[in-house]
């Protein structure tokens, strides 16, 4: 259980490896697992300090790795600061499935783009600028119960686009 070193073509390329590991071209940092764009940088980014050694190991990261891609894709087109139409191509980015052509991921990407632009809709209605935090704050007044129902609207909202646009 000795530790080798693989070489590569540079010295930059050299990766630590047990034994137990054979050098092939799957060990490639391109020849990853993870379905999407966000998901591979954050599986390369979590390989860099420690990549799983074994087979269902990395299977179970390159899922928890496209989960987070899928939490990071909502959160950016979420920005309040982005229009519908820019978080929807946001949206699109991060969650786009890197081994299929545009033609194959064309459903993708016009779900991705509702999505995007609906989550950002959602987000804006809500914000204390929109019509329902000012609405809320002009019923309810402007401290917590304006604030509890805001969240849960925007909650609500979340929830219709995800489960609505999801839909098989």
């Amino acid at each position: 259980m000795g530790l080798e070193f693989r070489k590569e073509a540079s010295s930059l390329d050299r990766l630590p490896q047990t034994s137990e590991q054979t050098p092939s071209a799957s060990n490639g940092i391109f020849d990853r697992q993870e379905h999407t764009a966000t998901g591979f940088v954050i599986g390369a980014v979590r390989d860099a300090f420690g990549a799983p050694t074994t087979r269902e190991a990395r299977e179970q990261q390159a899922q928890t790795n496209d989960e987070w891609a899928k939490i990071a894709a909502d959160v950016v087109a979420s920005m309040p600061r982005f229009r519908a139409a820019s978080a929807g191509l946001i949206r699109v980015r991060c969650s786009s499935i890197r081994t299929e052509s545009l033609r194959d991921n064309a459903l993708n990407f016009a779900v991705n783009t509702a999505e995007g632009a609906a989550l950002n809709s959602v987000v804006r209605t809500t914000s204390a600028e929109g019509f329902v935090g000012k609405w809320t704050s002009t019923k309810l007044g402007g401290g917590l119960k304006s604030e509890i129902s805001n969240h849960l609207i925007a909650g609500a909202g979340f929830s219709a686009v995800k489960n609505r646009l999801r839909r098989s």
